[in-house]
């Protein structure tokens, strides 16, 4: 009995080790690799004059790194209308004050429409699962990365190694 008890604890505590190592290297990983992707909207763009000060105010509050009222603004904005960018910022915004799991639902929105922030978008799936501590799928989204051509899929190359 106490055999098999002791045998049962060494297991639960191997799992245990495994699964907080991973954890810890997925941390690392994510630290060293996360930035935000920085402001590339010089100001509102042709809309009502209630988004275009919306939309102002919600990327100053990005560029100030003032992220819980970027999402406050930017979610205002997603109700009103439905902007691929707006979700990329909004997925950006999240990842900025950890919080992984609603940054990898706005950047599947993001990849489920064909927009100009596709080669962007995967690298930061990736790192929010990371930030996840999902090793697995991190895995995934980086290596089919790697095969793009752009900077992100030179990115992804290094992160697969370290994984």
């Amino acid at each position: 009995v106490y055999a098999v008890r002791a045998s049962v604890a060494i297991i639960a505590l191997g799992i245990v080790y495994n699964n907080n190592f991973n954890f810890k290297k997925s941390d690392r990983l994510f630290a060293a690799h996360f930035t935000v992707y920085p402001t590339l909207v010089n100001g509102p763009t042709r809309r009502e004059a209630v988004a275009e000060t919306l939309q102002a105010r919600a990327f100053a509050a990005y560029s100030n790194e003032d992220y819980q009222q970027a999402i406050i603004l930017f979610e205002e904005i997603d109700a009103l209308e439905n902007d691929p960018l707006i979700w990329f910022y909004l997925g950006n915004s999240y990842l900025a004050i950890d919080e992984p799991e609603e940054a990898v639902n706005y950047f599947l929105q993001v990849l489920s429409q064909d927009t100009a922030l596709t080669p962007q978008s995967p690298w930061y799936l990736g790192l929010s699962y990371l930030a996840k501590g999902d090793m697995d799928e991190a895995k995934k989204v980086f290596e089919a990365l790697a095969n793009d051509t752009t900077s992100y899929g030179e990115k992804a190359k290094t992160i697969l190694k370290q994984i």
